[in-house]
């Protein structure tokens, strides 16, 4: 299977997880966009070209609206268009630590929160920020199952783009 098939694949088991967890508490948590973590860990270590890129970002955006119930396209758009500032931004990121990967999932997802608010899908500004910190604080998670997965494809060749958790 292709890497991509994977990653959508892994996206949708992510989001149901989380999904599913949250289900079992008896009062509301903010619940951390889990693909948009994933997305960008995707764009980051990207191996395909941009167009392969795009296209599974699109997938994991919509199967992302279609889990969240948000209207269709609205995720599949914004994971879309991160994805391709995420790739360009890829090439200065040339090694970071967790807590760094976490900054920069914050107010990567602040951007996507600010852009769900304008399409009137985010509340509040504190619902804001709190989506934007789960998220940051799940982003060192959601990368190391990434660099798993790409160790389990390719054993013989890792990936030179840094992300080494220390």
């Amino acid at each position: 299977m292709s890497r991509n098939v994977i990653a959508v694949i892994v996206a949708v088991l992510m989001t149901a997880m989380v999904a599913s967890l949250q289900a079992l508490f008896p009062f509301r948590l903010a619940t951390p966009e889990v693909a948009f973590a994933w997305v960008l860990y995707l764009a980051f270590t990207s191996r395909g070209e941009l167009p392969s890129q795009v296209a599974t970002a699109l997938i994991i955006g919509y199967l992302s609206d279609l889990q969240s119930g948000a209207p269709v396209g609205i995720h599949a758009l914004s994971f879309a268009v991160l994805s391709m500032i995420a790739r360009a931004a890829a090439t200065r990121l040339l090694s970071a630590r967790a807590w760094q990967i976490a900054i920069i999932v914050f107010l990567a997802s602040l951007g996507h929160a600010a852009v769900l608010r304008a399409a009137e899908m985010a509340s509040s500004v504190s619902q804001m920020l709190t989506m934007a910190l789960t998220t940051a604080i799940a982003a060192p998670i959601v990368f190391a199952i990434g660099r798993r997965m790409d160790r389990a494809l390719d054993p013989a060749k890792p990936r030179s783009l840094g992300f080494s958790f220390q």
